[in-house]
């Protein structure tokens, strides 16, 4: 090709780009396609630079309720017990 121009390959006359035939000696002509273009396979000695992700921060919930609420079941348990305590003492004070 020269200066977008096509030559016939049996005898070099120019041709026109939508002929199927040279106009010369007949022959069949091809006209050559764009090239393609392909990656190359990669180099297995360089290394691969994949980008970069940040790490998702994940919030700690509060977990004073938590602690309020075994406070509170504790201080509970406690006054249910001193209470069992004290009505069976009661209940021996009266028998005895």
């Amino acid at each position: 090709m020269n200066n977008g121009q096509y030559l016939c390959g049996n005898c070099g006359n120019e041709l026109e780009p939508d002929w199927k035939f040279c106009e010369n000696c007949g022959s069949a002509v091809t006209i050559p396609s764009a090239p393609t273009y392909t990656n190359p396979p990669p180099d297995p000695y360089r290394p691969v630079i994949r980008p970069q992700v940040k790490p998702q921060v994940v919030e700690k919930k509060s977990k004073k309720w938590l602690y309020l609420a075994l406070g509170i079941g504790c201080v509970c348990i406690i006054c249910i017990c001193l209470l069992v305590v004290a009505v069976a003492g009661y209940i021996y004070y009266l028998q005895g």
